[in-house]
Protein backbone atom coordinates (compact mmCIF):
# COMPACT_ATOMS: atom_id res chain seq x y z
CA UNK A 1 0.00 0.00 0.00
CA UNK A 2 2.96 2.36 0.89
CA UNK A 3 4.44 1.69 -2.45
CA UNK A 4 1.79 2.17 -4.55
CA UNK A 5 1.15 5.71 -2.63
CA UNK A 6 4.53 6.60 -3.62
CA UNK A 7 4.12 5.31 -7.22
CA UNK A 8 0.94 7.74 -7.00
CA UNK A 9 2.92 10.70 -5.86
CA UNK A 10 6.06 10.06 -8.36
CA UNK A 11 3.13 9.60 -11.37
CA UNK A 12 1.35 12.87 -10.56
CA UNK A 13 4.60 15.18 -9.96
CA UNK A 14 5.48 14.02 -13.55
CA UNK A 15 1.93 14.69 -14.46
CA UNK A 16 2.00 18.32 -13.12
CA UNK A 17 5.40 18.70 -14.96
CA UNK A 18 4.08 18.27 -18.41
CA UNK A 19 1.30 20.02 -17.70
CA UNK A 20 3.56 22.87 -16.54
CA UNK A 21 5.51 22.69 -19.92
CA UNK A 22 2.40 22.50 -22.17
CA UNK A 23 0.29 25.09 -20.51
CA UNK A 24 3.62 27.50 -20.63
CA UNK A 25 4.18 27.15 -24.25
CA UNK A 26 -0.15 27.23 -24.93
CA UNK A 27 -0.52 30.63 -22.72
CA UNK A 28 2.84 32.05 -24.04
CA UNK A 29 1.22 31.74 -27.98
CA UNK A 30 -1.97 33.46 -26.85
CA UNK A 31 0.34 36.26 -24.88
CA UNK A 32 1.84 36.97 -28.03
CA UNK A 33 -1.45 36.67 -29.81
CA UNK A 34 -2.91 39.40 -27.69
CA UNK A 35 -0.03 41.59 -29.52
CA UNK A 36 -2.13 41.60 -32.77
CA UNK A 37 -5.28 41.58 -31.10
CA UNK A 38 -4.69 45.14 -29.29
CA UNK A 39 -2.71 46.37 -32.35
CA UNK A 40 -4.76 44.81 -35.63
CA UNK A 41 -8.05 44.52 -33.88
CA UNK A 42 -7.83 40.26 -34.25
CA UNK A 43 -10.53 38.17 -32.85
CA UNK A 44 -10.00 36.51 -29.51
CA UNK A 45 -11.30 33.31 -31.23
CA UNK A 46 -8.05 31.92 -32.08
CA UNK A 47 -6.27 32.03 -28.13
CA UNK A 48 -9.25 30.30 -26.60
CA UNK A 49 -9.91 27.85 -29.32
CA UNK A 50 -6.19 26.76 -28.51
CA UNK A 51 -7.13 26.45 -24.91
CA UNK A 52 -9.92 24.77 -25.56
CA UNK A 53 -8.07 22.22 -27.70
CA UNK A 54 -5.80 21.93 -24.34
CA UNK A 55 -8.49 20.94 -22.51
CA UNK A 56 -10.06 18.57 -24.82
CA UNK A 57 -6.45 16.88 -25.15
CA UNK A 58 -6.39 16.84 -20.72
CA UNK A 59 -10.25 15.04 -21.30
CA UNK A 60 -8.74 12.36 -23.47
CA UNK A 61 -5.93 11.65 -21.18
CA UNK A 62 -8.18 11.75 -17.93
CA UNK A 63 -10.69 9.44 -19.68
CA UNK A 64 -7.74 6.85 -20.46
CA UNK A 65 -7.23 7.24 -16.14
CA UNK A 66 -10.73 6.75 -15.37
CA UNK A 67 -10.20 2.23 -15.24
CA UNK A 68 -7.01 2.78 -12.71
CA UNK A 69 -7.99 5.55 -10.46
CA UNK A 70 -11.87 5.90 -9.68
CA UNK A 71 -11.52 9.44 -8.46
CA UNK A 72 -10.69 10.78 -11.85
CA UNK A 73 -14.33 11.00 -12.79
CA UNK A 74 -14.40 14.30 -10.66
CA UNK A 75 -11.39 15.33 -12.57
CA UNK A 76 -13.38 14.50 -15.94
CA UNK A 77 -16.10 16.48 -14.87
CA UNK A 78 -14.44 19.08 -13.77
CA UNK A 79 -12.52 19.23 -17.28
CA UNK A 80 -16.00 19.24 -19.16
CA UNK A 81 -16.90 22.66 -16.85
CA UNK A 82 -13.44 24.39 -17.81
CA UNK A 83 -14.42 23.95 -21.47
CA UNK A 84 -17.72 24.81 -21.44
CA UNK A 85 -16.91 28.30 -19.77
CA UNK A 86 -14.16 28.74 -22.72
CA UNK A 87 -16.98 27.79 -24.89
CA UNK A 88 -19.35 30.40 -22.71
CA UNK A 89 -16.24 32.98 -23.60
CA UNK A 90 -16.26 32.05 -26.98
CA UNK A 91 -20.52 33.02 -27.35
CA UNK A 92 -19.81 36.06 -25.03
CA UNK A 93 -17.06 37.59 -26.86
CA UNK A 94 -19.51 37.09 -30.38
CA UNK A 95 -22.78 39.09 -27.72
CA UNK A 96 -24.35 35.71 -27.46
CA UNK A 97 -24.29 35.36 -23.81
CA UNK A 98 -23.20 37.78 -20.69
CA UNK A 99 -19.77 37.83 -19.34
CA UNK A 100 -21.62 36.97 -15.43
CA UNK A 101 -23.39 34.39 -17.15
CA UNK A 102 -20.74 32.88 -18.99
CA UNK A 103 -18.26 32.31 -15.44
CA UNK A 104 -21.10 29.79 -14.21
CA UNK A 105 -19.22 26.68 -15.21
CA UNK A 106 -16.22 28.16 -13.25
CA UNK A 107 -17.92 29.25 -10.33
CA UNK A 108 -19.37 25.37 -10.03
CA UNK A 109 -15.52 24.08 -11.01
CA UNK A 110 -14.33 25.98 -8.06
CA UNK A 111 -16.48 24.04 -6.08
CA UNK A 112 -15.64 20.55 -7.47
CA UNK A 113 -11.78 21.55 -7.16
CA UNK A 114 -12.45 21.07 -3.04
CA UNK A 115 -14.20 17.46 -3.57
CA UNK A 116 -11.16 16.86 -6.09
CA UNK A 117 -9.08 17.21 -4.00
CA UNK A 118 -10.53 14.91 -0.82
CA UNK A 119 -10.84 12.18 -3.15
CA UNK A 120 -7.48 11.97 -4.62
CA UNK A 121 -4.83 9.20 -3.17
CA UNK A 122 -2.11 11.27 -3.77
CA UNK A 123 -0.51 13.31 -1.03
CA UNK A 124 1.48 15.75 -3.72
CA UNK A 125 -1.82 15.55 -6.10
CA UNK A 126 -3.27 17.09 -2.92
CA UNK A 127 -0.98 19.51 -2.48
CA UNK A 128 -1.02 21.21 -5.70
CA UNK A 129 -5.19 21.11 -5.96
CA UNK A 130 -5.20 22.65 -3.09
CA UNK A 131 -2.74 25.80 -4.54
CA UNK A 132 -4.95 25.47 -7.58
CA UNK A 133 -8.04 26.50 -5.55
CA UNK A 134 -6.76 29.45 -4.26
CA UNK A 135 -5.72 30.17 -7.75
CA UNK A 136 -8.82 29.51 -9.25
CA UNK A 137 -10.65 31.19 -6.20
CA UNK A 138 -8.82 34.15 -6.75
CA UNK A 139 -9.77 34.35 -10.55
CA UNK A 140 -13.20 33.46 -9.95
CA UNK A 141 -13.20 36.53 -7.85
CA UNK A 142 -11.54 38.89 -10.09
CA UNK A 143 -13.85 37.72 -12.90
CA UNK A 144 -17.06 38.74 -10.56
CA UNK A 145 -15.71 41.52 -10.25
CA UNK A 146 -14.73 42.45 -13.74
CA UNK A 147 -18.25 40.98 -14.87
CA UNK A 148 -19.97 43.89 -12.85
CA UNK A 149 -17.83 46.35 -14.09
CA UNK A 150 -19.33 45.42 -18.07
CA UNK A 151 -22.58 45.76 -16.27
CA UNK A 152 -22.41 48.85 -14.91
CA UNK A 153 -23.08 47.51 -11.56
CA UNK A 154 -19.67 48.89 -10.19
CA UNK A 155 -17.51 51.72 -11.20
CA UNK A 156 -14.13 50.68 -9.82
CA UNK A 157 -10.70 51.12 -11.68
CA UNK A 158 -9.77 47.84 -13.39
CA UNK A 159 -6.47 47.17 -11.59
CA UNK A 160 -8.83 47.48 -7.97
CA UNK A 161 -11.17 44.65 -9.25
CA UNK A 162 -8.15 42.09 -9.70
CA UNK A 163 -7.16 42.25 -5.85
CA UNK A 164 -7.34 38.73 -5.29
CA UNK A 165 -4.59 38.19 -8.46
CA UNK A 166 -2.66 40.28 -6.25
CA UNK A 167 -2.74 39.25 -3.46
CA UNK A 168 -1.77 35.99 -4.56
CA UNK A 169 1.04 36.71 -6.66
CA UNK A 170 2.55 39.09 -3.72
CA UNK A 171 2.46 35.98 -1.30
CA UNK A 172 3.74 33.52 -3.46
CA UNK A 173 6.35 36.12 -5.01
CA UNK A 174 7.79 37.22 -1.45
CA UNK A 175 7.95 34.02 -0.03
CA UNK A 176 10.02 32.41 -3.23
CA UNK A 177 11.99 35.51 -3.17
CA UNK A 178 13.51 34.31 0.38
CA UNK A 179 13.75 30.86 -0.20
CA UNK A 180 16.08 32.19 -3.27
CA UNK A 181 17.80 34.35 -0.85
CA UNK A 182 17.85 31.77 1.87
CA UNK A 183 19.18 29.42 -0.82
CA UNK A 184 22.18 31.15 -1.85
CA UNK A 185 23.16 31.75 1.40
CA UNK A 186 23.64 28.45 2.35
CA UNK A 187 25.38 27.77 -1.53
CA UNK A 188 28.07 30.33 -0.34
CA UNK A 189 28.08 29.14 3.03
CA UNK A 190 28.38 24.78 2.70
CA UNK A 191 28.02 24.72 -0.77
CA UNK A 192 25.11 22.79 -1.23
CA UNK A 193 23.30 21.68 -4.53
CA UNK A 194 21.32 24.39 -5.34
CA UNK A 195 20.49 23.90 -8.83
CA UNK A 196 17.01 22.11 -8.96
CA UNK A 197 15.47 24.38 -6.55
CA UNK A 198 16.90 27.49 -8.14
CA UNK A 199 14.90 26.50 -11.13
CA UNK A 200 11.77 25.04 -9.56
CA UNK A 201 11.38 28.47 -7.34
CA UNK A 202 12.61 30.81 -9.63
CA UNK A 203 10.24 30.01 -12.12
CA UNK A 204 7.93 30.43 -9.45
CA UNK A 205 8.98 34.23 -8.39
CA UNK A 206 9.50 35.15 -12.25
CA UNK A 207 5.59 33.61 -13.91
CA UNK A 208 4.86 35.99 -10.39
CA UNK A 209 6.46 38.71 -10.77
CA UNK A 210 5.70 38.99 -15.28
CA UNK A 211 2.31 37.84 -14.19
CA UNK A 212 1.85 40.99 -11.91
CA UNK A 213 3.13 42.80 -14.70
CA UNK A 214 0.93 41.65 -17.21
CA UNK A 215 -2.37 42.73 -15.35
CA UNK A 216 -0.71 45.54 -14.42
CA UNK A 217 -0.58 46.57 -18.66
CA UNK A 218 -3.63 44.75 -19.43
CA UNK A 219 -5.67 47.26 -16.47
CA UNK A 220 -4.13 50.23 -17.81
CA UNK A 221 -5.31 49.03 -21.27
CA UNK A 222 -8.36 47.89 -20.27
CA UNK A 223 -8.59 51.95 -18.24
CA UNK A 224 -6.95 53.45 -20.42
CA UNK A 225 -6.41 52.51 -23.81
CA UNK A 226 -2.68 52.14 -23.59
CA UNK A 227 -1.58 49.76 -26.15
CA UNK A 228 2.27 50.24 -26.07
CA UNK A 229 2.53 49.20 -22.60
CA UNK A 230 0.27 46.46 -23.22
CA UNK A 231 2.20 45.05 -26.05
CA UNK A 232 5.45 45.76 -23.87
CA UNK A 233 4.19 43.44 -20.99
CA UNK A 234 2.87 40.70 -23.65
CA UNK A 235 6.83 40.44 -24.74
CA UNK A 236 8.14 39.71 -20.88
CA UNK A 237 5.21 37.77 -20.35
CA UNK A 238 5.20 35.45 -22.78
CA UNK A 239 8.97 35.35 -23.72
CA UNK A 240 9.51 34.37 -19.51
CA UNK A 241 6.53 31.67 -20.50
CA UNK A 242 8.81 30.18 -23.43
CA UNK A 243 11.94 30.43 -20.74
CA UNK A 244 10.38 28.69 -17.80
CA UNK A 245 8.73 26.19 -20.53
CA UNK A 246 12.37 25.02 -21.86
CA UNK A 247 14.00 25.32 -18.21
CA UNK A 248 11.68 22.45 -17.56
CA UNK A 249 12.31 20.46 -20.33
CA UNK A 250 15.57 20.35 -19.98
CA UNK A 251 15.28 19.93 -16.50
CA UNK A 252 12.76 17.57 -16.72
CA UNK A 253 13.78 14.23 -14.76
CA UNK A 254 16.16 16.09 -12.31
CA UNK A 255 13.49 18.50 -11.13
CA UNK A 256 10.96 15.75 -10.86
CA UNK A 257 13.26 13.57 -8.35
CA UNK A 258 14.09 16.19 -6.39
CA UNK A 259 10.44 17.33 -5.93
CA UNK A 260 9.60 13.36 -4.68
CA UNK A 261 12.46 13.64 -2.55
CA UNK A 262 11.58 17.04 -0.79
CA UNK A 263 7.81 15.98 -0.84
CA UNK A 264 8.25 12.82 0.37
CA UNK A 265 11.10 14.00 3.38
CA UNK A 266 8.27 16.68 4.31
CA UNK A 267 5.25 14.54 4.77
CA UNK A 268 7.47 12.22 6.49
CA UNK A 269 6.74 9.65 4.31
CA UNK A 270 8.87 6.68 2.24
CA UNK A 271 10.74 8.06 -0.75
CA UNK A 272 11.91 4.43 -1.52
CA UNK A 273 10.08 0.80 -0.92
CA UNK A 274 12.20 -0.08 2.50
CA UNK A 275 15.50 -2.26 2.00
CA UNK A 276 15.05 -5.67 3.90
CA UNK A 277 19.10 -5.41 4.56
CA UNK A 278 19.66 -4.94 8.19
CA UNK A 279 21.54 -2.14 9.65
CA UNK A 280 24.51 -2.83 12.13
CA UNK A 281 26.36 -0.45 14.14
CA UNK A 282 30.11 -0.51 15.22
CA UNK A 283 31.77 1.75 17.83
CA UNK A 284 34.94 3.26 16.51
CA UNK A 285 36.76 5.79 17.69
CA UNK A 286 37.67 8.75 14.95
CA UNK A 287 38.73 11.81 15.10
CA UNK A 288 36.34 14.62 13.17
CA UNK A 289 37.77 18.21 12.62
CA UNK A 290 34.66 20.43 12.64
CA UNK A 291 35.03 22.86 9.60
CA UNK A 292 31.36 24.50 10.46
CA UNK A 293 28.39 24.08 12.22
CA UNK A 294 26.75 21.55 9.61
CA UNK A 295 29.85 20.38 8.19
CA UNK A 296 32.63 17.41 10.00
CA UNK A 297 35.69 15.93 8.13
CA UNK A 298 37.31 13.11 9.16
CA UNK A 299 41.21 13.83 9.91
CA UNK A 300 42.52 10.59 10.93
CA UNK A 301 41.65 7.26 13.03
CA UNK A 302 42.97 7.16 16.49
CA UNK A 303 42.67 3.95 19.19
CA UNK A 304 41.47 5.59 22.10
CA UNK A 305 41.67 4.58 25.40
CA UNK A 306 38.22 3.65 27.55
CA UNK A 307 39.26 7.17 29.94
CA UNK A 308 39.58 9.08 26.97
CA UNK A 309 36.19 7.54 25.97
CA UNK A 310 34.56 8.19 28.97
CA UNK A 311 36.15 11.93 28.86
CA UNK A 312 34.94 12.64 25.09
CA UNK A 313 31.49 11.24 26.28
CA UNK A 314 31.24 13.71 29.28
CA UNK A 315 32.45 16.38 27.43
CA UNK A 316 30.66 19.99 26.71
CA UNK A 317 27.48 19.83 23.76
CA UNK A 318 27.37 23.39 24.32
CA UNK A 319 28.65 24.93 21.23
CA UNK A 320 26.80 22.37 18.96
CA UNK A 321 23.00 23.51 17.53
CA UNK A 322 19.43 21.71 17.85
CA UNK A 323 18.81 19.65 14.90
CA UNK A 324 17.24 21.24 12.14
CA UNK A 325 14.95 18.48 11.60
CA UNK A 326 13.37 17.76 15.22
CA UNK A 327 14.21 20.89 16.90
CA UNK A 328 14.63 18.74 20.20
CA UNK A 329 18.13 16.95 20.52
CA UNK A 330 21.73 17.96 20.14
CA UNK A 331 23.08 17.85 16.82
CA UNK A 332 25.38 14.85 17.50
CA UNK A 333 24.32 12.63 14.01
CA UNK A 334 27.02 13.19 11.16
CA UNK A 335 26.21 11.70 7.42
CA UNK A 336 28.93 10.38 5.31
CA UNK A 337 30.27 10.45 2.88
CA UNK A 338 29.14 13.86 2.41
CA UNK A 339 30.26 14.61 6.13
CA UNK A 340 27.26 17.49 6.78
CA UNK A 341 25.78 17.61 10.27
CA UNK A 342 23.54 19.79 11.88
CA UNK A 343 20.98 16.92 12.99
CA UNK A 344 20.70 15.09 15.68
CA UNK A 345 22.03 11.16 15.38
CA UNK A 346 18.19 9.88 15.65
CA UNK A 347 16.88 12.21 12.66
CA UNK A 348 20.12 10.84 11.22
CA UNK A 349 19.05 7.16 11.26
CA UNK A 350 16.20 7.70 10.40
CA UNK A 351 17.14 9.15 7.20
CA UNK A 352 19.98 5.95 6.68
CA UNK A 353 16.43 3.93 7.49
CA UNK A 354 14.51 5.39 4.58
CA UNK A 355 17.16 5.45 2.17
CA UNK A 356 16.79 8.86 1.82
CA UNK A 357 19.38 10.98 0.53
CA UNK A 358 21.49 13.74 2.78
CA UNK A 359 19.55 16.47 3.66
CA UNK A 360 22.06 19.24 2.41
CA UNK A 361 23.85 18.03 -0.62
CA UNK A 362 21.74 15.39 -1.66
CA UNK A 363 24.28 12.98 -1.64
CA UNK A 364 23.36 9.31 -0.91
CA UNK A 365 23.99 8.27 2.31
CA UNK A 366 26.29 5.49 3.15
CA UNK A 367 25.82 5.56 7.08
CA UNK A 368 25.62 7.50 9.83
CA UNK A 369 28.12 8.63 12.48
CA UNK A 370 27.03 9.70 16.39
CA UNK A 371 29.46 12.22 17.30
CA UNK A 372 30.99 13.54 21.06
CA UNK A 373 32.51 16.38 21.50
CA UNK A 374 35.99 16.27 21.65
CA UNK A 375 39.02 18.53 22.20
CA UNK A 376 40.41 20.67 19.13
CA UNK A 377 36.97 20.23 18.07
CA UNK A 378 37.58 16.53 17.09
CA UNK A 379 35.16 14.53 17.75
CA UNK A 380 34.27 10.95 18.72
CA UNK A 381 32.51 8.36 16.90
CA UNK A 382 29.69 6.45 17.23
CA UNK A 383 29.34 4.55 13.37
CA UNK A 384 25.70 2.76 11.95
CA UNK A 385 26.38 1.53 8.17
CA UNK A 386 24.18 -0.11 6.23
CA UNK A 387 24.94 -3.04 3.57
CA UNK A 388 23.07 -1.48 1.05
CA UNK A 389 25.57 -0.45 -2.29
Amino acid sequence: MESEQIDTNLIWIKHSMRNVFNSGIIYSICTFYLILWCLFDYTLAGPLGLILFQNLIGIYKTGKLLKIYRFQYLIFANSILEILFIIFLIFCYFNYVKLIFAGIPLYISSLMLALISYKNPSNYAVFVHIFKIMFQWCCTVSFICLSLRLEDVINWPCIFLIWPLWLLTAIVSVASFLYIVILIILWLRDRIHILCPLCLFGNIFGICLTFSIFLTGFSNYYDEKDVRFLVKVCIIFGSFLVLMSLSILFMFIRLSEWIFNIFMFITGSNNQVQSQKNLHSTHISLFISKISSTFYKIAKQKQTKPEEEDQAKNSSLNSIKDCIICYGNDCDGMITPCGHSGICYECAVKLLKEEKDCHICRMKIKSVLKISKHENKAILATEFATDRD
